[in-house]
């Protein structure tokens, strides 16, 4: 029998090298866009929740009244304002919204707007959330906003599409 010479391989070449850091480097930069998605849309949640109870608030308020109209609702005036609805800034103060970023925009006989404006927001995590802006209404329709906020959240989808 011949012997063979035993090297011992200790390490890893430059290439095997290499190859795992290209790897690390693809699943990171696949990664990253995804994280920051989901980070968005945890934090829309809380706005989503603030205003699913100021639309219940809303609709309790209709029942009681038979109409969404009261002095108190101003357009640009917190949800808040006057302690008419049953809900207060404790209901509404989170991790990223506070409830001065609730407010009346529209309020009609039979309808409401109420927006959540992110840049309002004096929570502690705020500024992760300057950016963001939902509406509701009286159908239960939540939305983000686009530049220009048209009526209902359908003209949305059909200026997405790009019909006019």
């Amino acid at each position: 029998m011949l012997c063979q010479k035993m090297r011992s391989n200790s390490g890893f070449t430059l290439i095997e090298v290499m190859i795992v850091i290209m790897i690390v480097g693809l699943l990171i930069t696949t990664s990253t866009p995804l994280l920051a998605t989901t980070l968005r849309k945890a934090r829309t949640a809380e706005a989503k929740a603030g205003l699913g109870a100021v639309r219940r608030s809303m609709r309790m308020h209709y029942v009681e009244y038979r109409t969404y109209k009261d002095p108190q609702f101003r357009s640009g005036r917190m949800v808040t304002f006057g302690r008419i609805l049953p809900l207060g800034e404790e209901d509404l103060n989170g991790r990223y919204f506070s409830a001065e970023c609730y407010r009346f925009e529209r309020v009609k006989r039979r309808t409401f707007r109420v927006v959540c404006d992110g840049s309002l927001s004096e929570a502690p995590g705020a500024d992760d959330v300057r950016d963001v802006l939902l509406y509701t209404n009286q159908q239960g329709d939540i939305w983000l906003a686009a530049p220009e906020v048209p009526e209902t959240p359908l003209e949305i989808a059909i200026s997405i599409l790009g019909r006019d």
